[in-house]
């Protein structure tokens, strides 16, 4: 394999991270790609002051997640009307 065979795609998004009391709080969200391993992608959620947590997830949870609420556990995802 050559060098330039690992491709790395990166985004970041705002999203909403529900905490445990039920609330929600705006955060930030990097999504990061590989074609090294293309059925996943790497989700870091960072809410300011607070730190951050790191999921490694399935391009399916994200696809699934355009539609409707998709997920169980510690990550799910939904869509979000985005706010002007």
């Amino acid at each position: 394999m050559s060098p330039d065979s690992d491709r790395q795609i990166e985004g970041i998004a705002r999203g909403l991270v529900t905490l445990s009391g039920g609330e929600r709080e705006p955060c930030d969200i990097m999504l990061r790609y590989s074609t090294d391993d293309p059925l996943v992608v790497v989700l870091i959620v960072s809410r300011p002051g607070r730190g951050s947590a790191c999921w490694v997830i399935s391009r399916d949870l994200l696809s699934a997640g355009l539609t409707g609420t998709a997920g169980i556990g510690d990550v799910t995802v939904e869509p979000v009307a985005e706010q002007s």
